[in-house]
């Protein structure tokens, strides 16, 4: 006779389907179920990143010289599987190709923390 049981003790458990088809399963020990509050405050800033990056795009089409392209970090930042990482580089090569007058604008600060949000939730 098998024991499809599942027993585990000490140490933190990192889970996804315990049992599965006709199996049941037991956990024993702390188990750390935190991550939806992070990942409902990681949705709530990628949806302010984006609004920004928006708000950017329309203040740089203003600028004739501008060969900015927020449409790079924008699609980086796609849902349903943002890619941070990706987001930064191309955020900062568009940073990079900003026009001088436009650097000092508030959304450009705005974008700046609130990437650096997204990375901290993110990792």
């Amino acid at each position: 006779m098998s024991d499809s049981s599942v027993h585990i003790t000490g140490g933190r458990v990192a889970a996804g389907n315990i049992g599965g088809s006709g199996n049941n399963g037991q956990i024993n020990g702390p188990v750390d179920l935190s991550g939806g509050a992070d990942t409902d405050q990681l949705a709530s800033v990628l949806a302010e990143l984006r609004s920004e990056l928006a708000r950017l795009r329309a203040q740089l089409g203003a600028a004739p010289d501008s060969a900015a392209d927020v449409d790079d970090v924008l699609d980086e930042l796609a849902d349903p599987d943002p890619d941070i990482p990706a987001a930064t580089t191309r955020w900062e090569r568009l940073r990079r190709r900003i026009p001088e007058p436009l650097q000092n604008l508030d959304t450009i600060q705005q974008i700046v923390g609130l990437l650096e949000q997204v990375r901290g939730l993110a990792s």
